[in-house]
């Protein structure tokens, strides 16, 4: 298979597991503002919020870093791999106790934080479900986590169904139920990739931990400060706002990042291509780089105008016309996907660039900044400057990693005709399957 087959076939695999995915998240969401109202959304809004921000941060740039050693040889994948999966659940559960620790310093109320605290192990979950990632990464397999996600999304779909229907506005039962269906996924995931699961490799390694961790942490950093700045807000709004306007605001930007996963999807599939590429040949991996910006930006700009051209329509129509309000936040968002859809790849080659160190510095500059502002702005503006300074610090970052790693490829976007855009043999210049 060619690599740009590749790439193609591993992101549609990516989109229509986040299509299923997002598409049963968005179907519970509107069971509940639909039969339960926005108020018992925004509450819903709070705990997924919280404990999203923590399980987020559980991957602390492991996978960045090892799938580089996992793509390019797949007897290091089988004798690591086990290693890894168990120093994640290890990250996990150290994240699980901070959460829970956090919930003495939150000022929710107490059926939100009974549910929050029933929704901590959902942070294990998604670490075990994130290791498995790793595999299929780093070999693009996304067919065995598309199927494992496809399950999961659909028993979660079910058995919140049916929570709401047999209990209500029980914010508890609802979110037992998630919980019990969040567990298929990571148990599908290891089934998939059991082949790396053997009993005869070391399944704790400390030397080989202080390496991961060692070479993962300037990475880690950065992508635990990028997830602490995208959610910055609205953790922040759920501290300084009513529950209405965190599930009005959440709403928009749930909507905005099914968007917002097409960049991502998109760079794990080429990432692995690029480390192979880079290591050939540096004018092949500049040009592909090239080809992967000018795909990302087109995409964004039609993406934009589809967006705020629809938004005022589909929003109303779906989830009801008490959640009107979130059409203004979200056609906010909309305006800055573009910086999205090009820091992503920006990112990706400032790692293969040796310029890991700057991540962490530029993402941590952007996460204080971001989080002083919005503590300042929300109480004035509520989710209209959640939803600003989201824009404003996306674009802060991508103008940073522009000068930071973009301006050495600023030349090839010269060379690249548009009919090289459309031929399969030219995205690698005739490289090998």
């Amino acid at each position: 298979m060619s690599h740009k087959r590749a790439i193609a076939s591993n992101t549609a695999y990516q989109i229509i597991n986040k299509f299923v995915t997002a598409g049963s998240t968005l179907l519970i969401s509107i069971l509940i503002t639909r039969l339960l109202g926005a108020e018992t959304y925004g509450e819903y809004s709070i705990v997924t919020t919280y404990v999203l921000t923590f399980f987020l941060l559980s991957d602390f740039g492991v996978n960045a870093i090892v799938v580089q050693e996992f793509a390019k040889d797949i007897n290091v994948a089988k004798e690591n791999f086990a290693k890894v999966l168990t120093l994640r659940i290890v990250f996990g559960t150290l994240l699980m106790l901070t959460a829970l620790i956090g919930l003495y310093f939150v000022p929710y109320s107490e059926v939100v934080k009974l549910s929050i605290l029933i929704s901590l192990p959902l942070i294990l979950f998604i670490s075990v479900s994130s290791s498995a990632s790793l595999i299929f990464q780093s070999f693009l397999r996304y067919d065995y986590q598309a199927k494992a996600s496809v399950w999961g999304s659909g028993l979660i779909l079910v058995l919140a169904a049916l929570s709401i229907l047999l209990f209500g506005d029980s914010l508890v039962a609802l979110v037992t139920a998630s919980l019990i269906g969040s567990a298929l996924t990571p148990f599908l995931s290891l089934y998939f990739i059991r082949e790396y699961l053997s009993r005869s490799v070391k399944w704790i390694d400390f030397e080989y931990w202080k390496h991961v961790v060692y070479d993962a942490f300037p990475m880690g950093m950065a992508l635990s400060l990028n997830v602490l700045m995208i959610h910055a807000d609205r953790l922040i709004l759920s501290i300084l706002s009513t529950a209405y306007s965190v599930g009005i605001y959440n709403l928009s930007y749930k909507i905005f990042d099914i968007v917002l996963v097409l960049p991502t999807f998109f760079m794990n599939a080429v990432y692995p291509i690029l480390v192979k590429i880079k290591a050939e040949s540096e004018e092949k991996y500049r040009i592909f780089t090239v080809k992967a910006f000018i795909y990302l930006f087109t995409a964004g700009i039609v993406l934009t105008i589809l967006g705020i051209s629809f938004s005022a329509y589909l929003i109303p129509a779906i989830w009801g016309f008490q959640m009107n309000d979130a059409v203004i936040p979200f056609n906010i968002l909309m305006t800055g996907l573009v910086f999205f859809f090009l820091t992503a790849p920006l990112s990706w080659v400032a790692l293969l660039e040796g310029k890991k160190f700057y991540l962490m510095w530029i993402y941590g500059i952007a996460f204080f900044c971001n989080a002083f502002l919005n503590w300042y702005y929300i109480p004035l503006y509520d989710y209209y400057a959640a939803a600003v300074l989201t824009v404003l610090t996306e674009s802060f970052v991508f103008c940073v990693l522009a000068l930071l790693v973009g301006r050495k490829f600023v030349g090839y976007f010269r060379n690249i005709k548009i009919s090289d855009l459309f031929d399969i043999r030219g995205m690698t210049k005739g490289d090998a399957d």
